[in-house]
């Protein structure tokens, strides 16, 4: 029997507000609130947490690299400025490509720290709006984390290897995630990335 389409959708609301809510402080800011609220994005998106486990194998089996930040939560606020930097240097390589505002904004989250940020194909610059409070309506909403960008930025991993081994995971209606897909295999390594070190 089908679900009354308004049961469904007063659903998807609630699912949307519980996951902003979560969202609002992140793990650099609420070391002790991230287990909650990456239990509410696995609630609201299905299985996302399966990330984190994914990149747990993947850093053992030598796929990617460990990162060397990811320590206790004295070092919260370090981190907060890589995983900034590695955000802002994905939002570099797409943004050539996101300039149809026709096309879905993106709203990406590292399920470590449970940090969101959004890439549209408007604003000033196009620049990468970090630290959101979660995914606006109708984004295409992506879920890894930051091991996972860097391998990506580096070239060490494509984006077919890195949902095909369950370290990217993608939400929302089929042709805004086709079209994320498309637009994610797009983006080529710079040499300086391929040569940086891992963080």
């Amino acid at each position: 029997m089908k679900r009354p389409v308004k049961v469904v959708t007063s659903l998807t609301a609630a699912v949307w507000v519980f996951t902003a809510s979560a969202s609002r402080s992140c793990g650099f800011e609420d070391p002790n609130g991230v287990h909650s609220a990456r239990a509410m994005i696995d609630w609201a998106y299905p299985k996302s947490l399966h990330v984190t486990s994914a990149v747990w194998k993947a850093q053992r089996d030598g796929v990617i690299a460990v990162s060397k930040q990811r320590k206790p939560a004295a070092s919260f606020l370090g981190s907060y400025g890589t995983a900034r930097h590695l955000l802002r240097r994905l939002g570099e390589r797409i943004s050539p490509y996101l300039t149809d505002p026709a096309k879905p904004s993106i709203s990406l989250v590292l399920i470590g720290p449970v940090l969101w940020t959004r890439y549209t194909a408007s604003g000033p610059g196009r620049e990468p709006q970090i630290h959101t409070a979660g995914p606006a309506k109708g984004d295409a909403v992506v879920v890894t984390d930051e091991p996972v960008i860097e391998a990506l930025l580096k070239g060490q991993l494509t984006p077919h290897e890195a949902e095909s081994r369950g370290l990217i995971r993608f939400y929302g209606a089929e042709a805004n995630v086709q079209s994320v897909r498309s637009l994610l295999r797009l983006v080529r390594p710079r040499e300086a990335d391929k040569n940086s070190p891992s963080y």
